[in-house]
């Protein structure tokens, strides 16, 4: 902080928001996601500084409801079949790693975040390098509370819960389970382990 700032507080913060559990429409929330992936010509480094351009230009309490909606996608994409898929693609993949895939699915837009969740061999059908690019983009799930942080000075509360049950099939490392329910996946990827 500037002597300026010592002497008058600093920027001015704002406090004008309820804590809430309300997710943002997901027409608008799919739209700055799409909005910030087209900028960013496909870097989702750039992505994330793009998502953040777009999220400091919303109401308060839209940034809350952007987060909540973002956790919300994410604990719907937490499943054994998504986890075999990711651990397929990625030659493995750990519980953290399995989070930060599911944040770069949400940055690929709904079209594939949808297509993933209703079959993760959908994942097959798209031109990835993971030997290229990560296939992870933790930075993703912290743009909104870096921005409300930063407007606040407070932390993003956290009235909404996420889903930390996983759902669907469980599948072992050992053995054929990976290669039976996803043969494509495995025919493209398997040998990266």
């Amino acid at each position: 902080m500037g002597i300026f700032g010592r002497f008058f507080g600093g920027p001015k913060k704002d406090s004008n928001f309820n804590p809430s559990a309300d997710l943002m429409p997901e027409d608008q929330f799919w739209d700055l996601l799409q909005t910030s992936a087209s900028e960013a010509g496909g870097h989702i480094d750039h992505q994330e500084e793009e998502l953040t351009l777009l999220l400091r230009r919303l109401p308060i309490q839209e940034l809350i409801t952007f987060d909540n909606r973002y956790r919300q996608l994410r604990g719907l994409a937490y499943t054994w079949p998504l986890w075999g898929a990711a651990y397929i693609i990625n030659g493995g993949c750990s519980d953290d790693g399995f989070c930060y895939f599911r944040d770069w699915l949400i940055a690929q837009g709904p079209d594939v975040y949808q297509q993933a969740l209703a079959d993760p061999e959908s994942l097959a059908d798209l031109d990835l390098d993971p030997d290229e690019e990560e296939l992870e983009a933790e930075g993703m799930a912290y743009v909104a509370q870096s921005v409300f942080e930063e407007r606040t000075g407070q932390e993003l509360p956290a009235e909404f819960a996420e889903n930390n049950e996983i759902g669907g099939i469980e599948w072992q490392e050992e053995g054929d389970d990976l290669a039976r329910m996803f043969p494509r996946l495995w025919k493209k990827y398997g040998e990266r382990g």
